[in-house]
């Protein structure tokens, strides 16, 4: 595991002041008007961490300096870079004598490059970057560290797998493509959910099969309080996950009578209530993500996260699609499932 502890960068979006932060070893969030620099500040980052020099070509700073920890090696790392410490050199827009004018990027991330009338392009002169590690021979000196840059064009990405890329489409083909990538992002994390919860429910009826199929005094252990209604749906609920499972438990006084009548199932009981707690922690991010999306969505949006899809209403329970969300609200409920 490695993080960023600290960093300063010079010449930020053309700030004549230097922009410094020491940071959390969990989140840390940036905010600001457009053309601030947010962006440019996660690209440097991201160029540091993936010791790719290359990436800040374009970007509107003179001279950063980022410091990393390895837990691992229990070692800091200060990665630096200046424009202005080396010779730069031309390059054409083939990529040979001089560099084209960098514009910005386009939806992809992919460097929209401008000509002079004709053709011809602009002559610029950009040095040629590289870190610089501290201390020099460190075996971290040239790591690429684990980590992943999200940008915000995401949004419109192709589907991974897909060869196909958006430029060209319109906005109402972007924002359906925004919606099947929501989506399958969703997908995916209940996936992993419902694969945690099968595991802790393996592990429950194997825990409930060794209580059945042990001597009763082997069970008998010091009881907690007994609420047989509570008690009951909860193993209820146990039960109907595993679909076969559902009628087995028969009625409340009857599940009752043999709780208190044989020890083993009194065990297994306290299995079943283990894994229904474990269950619960499971749900509890999912929980907390829907409260946090609902508080800061407006106009009295309801979201609710099913199996399948997420599915977005209005007061009234009219559904609205995802691509009607803002741009805003486009983002947030994608950067806070993928987080």
């Amino acid at each position: 595991m490695a993080y960023i502890t600290e960093f300063t960068i010079e010449g930020l979006a053309g700030k004549d002041a230097p922009y410094s932060q020491k940071l959390n070893r969990d989140v840390n969030v940036f905010f600001g008007p457009n053309g601030s620099g947010k962006t440019t500040l996660l690209k440097i980052l991201h160029s540091a961490m993936s010791a790719e020099a290359n990436l800040l070509q374009g970007l509107a700073f003179s001279s950063a300096s980022v410091t990393i920890y390895s837990a691992a090696r229990k070692q800091y790392l200060t990665l630096t870079c200046s424009k202005e410490a080396e010779a730069g050199e031309e390059r054409t827009a083939e990529g040979t004598a001089i560099a084209p004018t960098l514009f910005g990027d386009d939806l992809h991330g992919h460097t929209v490059k401008g000509f002079w009338p004709q053709g011809s392009p602009r002559i610029v002169h950009e040095p040629a970057l590289t870190w610089d590690a501290t201390p020099p021979d460190s075996a971290l000196s040239n790591v690429r560290w684990a980590h992943q840059y999200l940008p915000t064009a995401r949004l419109y990405r192709e589907i991974p797998g897909s060869a196909r890329r958006m430029s060209g489409r319109s906005e109402e083909q972007l924002d359906k493509h925004y919606s099947a990538i929501m989506q399958r992002v969703w997908r995916d994390y209940i996936a992993d959910v419902n694969s945690s919860i099968r595991e802790v429910q393996d592990r429950g009826l194997r825990e409930i099969i060794r209580n059945l199929l042990a001597d009763v005094s082997e069970t008998e252990r010091a009881e907690e309080p007994f609420e047989a209604h509570e008690t009951y749906q909860r193993v209820s609920r146990f039960l109907k996950r595993q679909q076969t499972l559902e009628d087995v438990l028969g009625p409340e006084d009857q599940f009752v009578r043999r709780y208190n009548e044989d020890g083993r199932v009194r065990a297994s009981v306290r299995a079943i209530e283990a894994v229904e707690r474990t269950i619960a922690s499971v749900m509890r991010p999912q929980e907390k993500l829907r409260d946090l999306i609902q508080g800061m969505f407006t106009g009295d949006k309801t979201v609710t996260f099913g199996e399948k899809e997420i599915e977005i209403t209005v007061r009234d329970r009219t559904r609205i699609d995802l691509p009607s969300l803002s741009s805003g609200e486009k983002h947030l409920l994608l950067i806070c499932i993928q987080t």
